[in-house]
């Protein structure tokens, strides 16, 4: 697939069959890797996020046993940890990959507002 083929959001997850919200990559610099692009979330009821700034970073979060909506709703859990996921680098809190990831979310707002123009 070209650069010019590639979708603006790829779909990584979709948060159960009822729900409809849907953790994406965003394809935010088409030249870059695609595991260096943001993960982002887009709600059925018009809840949008970014997650992670990076793939790497989103694992960490789902190692960290943190979903998607925990990150859009707020954490109301103790997150259980999941030590079997074998994530790169070194370990990144949730709230220091939620924080690096909000610096994203302006754009991503006017991403979205464009692409439903």
């Amino acid at each position: 697939m070209s650069d010019q083929e590639m979708p603006p959001l790829l779909a990584a997850a979709i948060h159960g069959p009822f729900a409809g919200g849907l953790a994406a990559i965003w394809i935010r610099e088409r030249a870059a890797a695609l595991d260096t692009q943001p993960v982002v979330f887009l709600g059925s009821e018009g809840e949008i996020a970014v997650l992670a700034r990076n793939l790497a970073d989103y694992l960490w979060l789902v190692g960290n046993g943190v979903g998607p909506l925990d990150a859009v709703d707020g954490l109301h859990r103790t997150p259980t940890p999941v030590p079997e996921l074998n994530v790169p680098g070194e370990p990144r809190s949730t709230g220091a990959i939620l924080a690096i990831a909000q610096l994203l979310r302006p754009e991503l707002e006017e991403f979205v507002e464009q692409m439903c123009r």
